[in-house]
């Protein structure tokens, strides 16, 4: 729970100001993997739009979904699948709602 709440933190401290985590990890905790800048600065750009479902973007950051994930059912389905079990039994939706109280 520890991990998740602090992993979500992290997400939301980083959507607040995106050029923070780019510079730590330039000049902090990748100072000598050669990182760039400006790279690392448009790769959070563009990767933070991918926390949040495109469909609700209120939803908090790093929610499961039960509509996205069943809407993927059909796919499973056409390569021939059968038996897929319900959305509940492959998904625990109340992980990160239970990780979610604890942030402060």
């Amino acid at each position: 729970m520890k991990f998740l709440r602090a992993l979500t933190r992290g997400w939301q401290d980083n959507e607040k100001d995106l050029t923070v985590a780019p510079k730590l990890a330039v000049s902090k905790y990748g100072a000598d993997l050669g990182l760039n800048l400006k790279q690392q600065l448009r790769q959070n750009e563009l990767q933070i739009k991918m926390m949040r479902n495109p469909d609700k973007p209120k939803q908090p950051i790093l929610v499961l979904d039960r509509d996205t994930i069943a809407k993927m059912y059909a796919a499973a389905q056409a390569t021939g699948r059968k038996n897929i079990p319900p959305v509940e039994k492959i998904a625990d939706f109340g992980v990160m709602e239970e990780a979610r109280k604890g942030i402060k």
